[in-house]
Parts: structure tokens; sequence; C-alpha cells
């Protein structure tokens, strides 16, 4: 089989056919690679990407006692980024004027330990 059938076949692979951008060779810093070394190269770029990738743990989905230790393990630095708001709760009284509150956790970013935010709304209830 000749070198430019074996490398239309291999091109069908994602792969091999990201790695491959003139059949055979690849130019780079003015050397010329050869199909071998121009795959071994590809591999190499791709474990290193996958490396990055597991080490970015993503606490996203994750919920309760497990997300707090994810994000405890976490070193805290860039932007805040935020869980979703929790649900209103009930209203602080049974009757007349009182409070609901919601809340959402600080979960990864320039976070102090435990950091939290809340809002706050009237509620009117009938009065007693």
């Amino acid at each position: 089989m000749s070198a430019d059938k074996i490398v239309k076949s291999l091109a069908s692979d994602d792969k091999i056919a990201r790695a491959v951008q003139q059949p055979g060779t690849r130019k780079t810093s003015d050397k010329r690679m050869s199909f071998e070394q121009n795959i071994a190269a590809q591999d190499e770029d791709d474990e290193e990407e996958e490396e990055e990738e597991d080490e970015e743990e993503n606490v996203e989905g994750v919920e309760g006692k497990e997300a707090k230790e994810r994000r405890a393990d976490k070193p805290n630095k860039g932007p805040k980024i935020w869980d979703q708001w929790s649900k209103w709760s009930a209203c602080s009284v049974t009757c007349g004027i009182g409070k609901i509150t919601r809340w959402r956790h600080c979960v990864s970013g320039g976070c102090a330990p435990g950091e939290k935010e809340a809002q706050i709304k009237t509620c009117t209830l009938p009065s007693c």
C-alpha cells in the first residue's frame, strides 16, 4: 500500500487527522517531522491536555458534605463563583410582617472559608 493511501486511511481517525497537516510531515520551527514523529508529538500534546483536565476537579453537581469537602481542598483564587440560590425559607412569623431568606455559598475563587450570601425579603401574613 502506498504512503498516500496509508495517510488517507489513517486520516479518518480524528486524532491522527489533527496531527497530519501534510501527508507524512508537519513543519515545526523549520524542522520537518516524519509521520511517526508527528503522531508521537500529537500524542504527547493530548496527554498533557488530559493531565491538565484531571488537575481541574469539577465540583458542579456535587451536593452537601462532599461538595464542602471538595471546596475546602481547593485554593482560593480568582473571581468568586457562587452556587445557585437556595429556595426561600418559610416566613419568620406566623402572622403579621416577617421575613423570608435564601442563601447561596461561594464555591471557588477568592472565597473566605464558609462564605455565603443571603437575600432577605419582607413577608406579610394575616394580622394576629
